[in-house]
């Protein structure tokens, strides 16, 4: 079992219906398989960012990670 801290910023709370959670995971997972247990789908376009750093969509989540995901902002 792995637990993690999840972030999500923006409208992408709607999505998911929460803003911040810890889950429990029974494995490490593919970035990709956890937005798709949040029901987030990966053609929005967004940010990922793990323990700081902005991952790809195949890395694994590990046991104490903090995950933020965050819609890409611009304008001026």
């Amino acid at each position: 079992m792995i637990k993690i801290k999840l972030k999500i910023i923006s409208h992408l709370i709607y999505k998911t219906g929460f803003g911040e959670r810890d889950l429990e995971l029974p494995q490490p997972v593919a970035i990709e398989e956890l937005l798709t247990k949040i029901n987030l789908e990966n053609k929005i376009p967004m940010v990922i960012i793990r323990n700081g750093k902005v991952v790809d969509l195949k890395e694994q989540v590990q046991d104490g990670d903090r995950i933020v995901i965050s819609p890409f902002f611009f304008g001026g």
